[in-house]
Parts: structure tokens; C-alpha cells; sequence
């Protein structure tokens, strides 16, 4: 996977990220400020412009969501419920992952392109990827070691997909009162659900609560 970069017209590597078993490719371009994915030998040239979110989901619940959309004051909101960039509360944490099997964590970037509106990344998919052609067993010793691997990779992507969200925010927008209450309210829904789910302890979710009501 790592040829795929060779050769490249009007785009630096800056930093890359390739996924398990090379499903993937992610490499990102600082001066020219564009992100590149590849999947399937299919290069997609991303201005950073043109980013508008990234989400971790893991088997179907959302870990961790950065928007550029819901802007308040020059802070984003959607971070408030991971606790910013390079924190995800809850599906991290050792507790967790010894309570239940995971079966899929995958990575969805929205875009401003009306004919590929996301990118969905599969970090860890013990469907497909496949050890002497059977699907992994996510309850064995390799397939949580995929999935420690696939959590990490899902997590850089999130960061770093965080950072440019971040840096394309650089205007202040105000929203009006009642938008930003049932924006909170929202926000508030979610952290309640992840407390039931088991993601989010008493304590972490009373943190985040008032995190949320202090923005």
C-alpha cells in the first residue's frame, strides 16, 4: 500500500495511515492541505475545505463525533461528548472491552461532494477480514488484538481528522438561543445514552454533563 504514495502530482505526504490488512489509505498534505484516500487501488484527492465531520462507530453506536456544523462561539460542540480530539470516553476503556465482543469499528468522514457524500473506513471487521479464509472470531486472542489495532487506527484518523476540523473553524458563528439549547439537549440524549449502554460511568457522565451545560 505504501507504493500508492510514490509518484504523486501536486500532493506531499505529510502524515499517512493504512488500515488493517491494507484495506485502506489515508495520507494528508499539509501545504497543498488536501487529504487522500485509497481503497481498492482508487486514489480520492479531499480538499481539507471540504471536510465537514468524522465520526467512530462501533458496531453501530457512535463512540466519538467532530463537526464542523455546529459551531458555538468558535467551539464545537461535537466534541464535547469524547471530551475533544484524542479522547473517547467509555469504548476505550479496559472495563469495556472485557464485558463485550466487538464486531465492527469503522471510521465515516462526511464531505461536501453531493455524488460521495462519506467515506466509511473499516477499521476492524471480523466479517471480512479473514485468517486462512475463515471470518475471525472477534472472542479470540487475535481477533482482540485486531481489534486493539483497529481502535487505534480508528482513533489516529478521528484526531487528525479532528485537527483539520478544527483549523477550517476559524470564523465565529452564533447561533440563535433556541438552537442552541436543543443543540445541547441533544447532546445531553446522547451522553444519557451512553451511560446506559455502559460506555460512560456515573462519574464521567456527570463530567461531561456539565461540560456540556458550561459551553
Amino acid at each position: 500500500m505504501n507504493k500508492v504514495f510514490e509518484g504523486l502530482v501536486d500532493f506531499e505526504v505529510t502524515k499517512k495511515i493504512i488500515g488493517l490488512f491494507d484495506f485502506f489509505a489515508l495520507a494528508f498534505d499539509q501545504n497543498h492541505k488536501k487529504m487522500l484516500y485509497v481503497k481498492d487501488g482508487i486514489k480520492q484527492y479531499i480538499p481539507y475545505s471540504q471536510i465537514l465531520d468524522v465520526e467512530i462507530i462501533e458496531d453501530n453506536n457512535t463512540l466519538f463525533q467532530k463537526s464542523s456544523l455546529r459551531t458555538v462561539g468558535g467551539a464545537i460542540v461535537g466534541g464535547a461528548i469524547a471530551g475533544g480530539a484524542g479522547m473517547i470516553v467509555g469504548g476505550l476503556s479496559g472495563k469495556t472491552k472485557q464485558t463485550k465482543t466487538v464486531s465492527k469499528v469503522q471510521v465515516k468522514i462526511r464531505i461536501k461532494n453531493i455524488n460521495n457524500p462519506s467515506l466509511i473506513l473499516d477499521c476492524y471487521d471480523c466479517t471480512t477480514m479473514e485468517a486462512d479464509k475463515k471470518p475471525i472470531n472477534p472472542s479470540s486472542t487475535f481477533g482482540a488484538m485486531l481489534y486493539e489495532t483497529g481502535i487505534q487506527i480508528a482513533q489516529d484518523i478521528a484526531d487528525t481528522v479532528s485537527v483539520i476540523i478544527d483549523a477550517n473553524n476559524t470564523t465565529t458563528e452564533t447561533f440563535p438561543t433556541e438552537r442552541l439549547s436543543i443543540s445541547v439537549a441533544d447532546e445531553l440524549t446522547k451522553l444519557a445514552d451512553l451511560k446506559e449502554k455502559g460506555f460512560l460511568t456515573e462519574e464521567e457522565f456527570n463530567n461531561q454533563k456539565k461540560t456540556l451545560l458550561s459551553t
